[in-house]
């Protein structure tokens, strides 16, 4: 005799409850851990940003001290040779200036007596130029030759002498033009 099998029975609600609420368990498990690995992955991906960053950061600042360092020895060559062409321009001008016009070294003679106040005067200048002081020599202003002058003139009195050469010039607008060099 065949032995009677028991007809399948039908889950419970409670163990159908059970089977679903293991599913929705998984699914928010897998969802969990795929946000998880995505959280993940973002952040991996901002630190390789936040070192891109500070790798074009680091060359930026080393380009701003290159630029910064390649202006000061722009500037200071600049200052050079600005300084040297202003020198030379300044000893052609004025040379040329004296050698077309010796009425300015009579001027500059006489202007530079009388910052030695009243009194006689010797006028010392180069003797090529003795000539075109002559017209100026007096009583109170004595015209020598003295090859150790350049061009310009050396006024002497009893109360000093004052240097009026291009040379002593020179030095002077030289002195300027290394202060201007040194500055900023």
């Amino acid at each position: 005799t065949p032995t009677p099998v028991a007809a399948p029975t039908a889950p419970s609600a409670s163990e159908i409850a059970s089977a679903q609420l293991a599913e929705m368990e998984a699914e928010l498990i897998r969802r969990d851990q795929a946000r998880q690995a995505e959280h993940e992955l973002r952040l991996a991906d901002l630190d390789r940003e936040r070192a891109k960053l500070a790798s074009a950061s680091a060359r930026a600042g080393t380009l701003a001290g290159d630029l910064v360092r390649a202006r000061a020895a722009m500037v200071e060559e600049f200052k050079g040779v600005a300084g040297d062409l202003l020198l030379a321009g300044a000893r052609r001008l004025a040379g040329e200036a004296l050698s077309a016009n010796p009425q300015l070294l009579a001027a500059r003679a006489s202007e530079l007596a009388s910052l030695l106040g009243d009194g006689a005067v010797i006028v010392r200048v180069n003797s090529a130029d003795r000539a075109a002081l002559a017209a100026i020599g007096g009583s109170e202003m004595t015209i020598v030759a003295d090859d150790n002058v350049g061009a310009g003139c050396i006024v002497e009195s009893s109360h000093g002498s004052v240097d009026g050469t291009l040379n002593t010039a020179e030095i002077g607008l030289g002195h300027q033009t290394a202060d201007w060099r040194k500055s900023a």
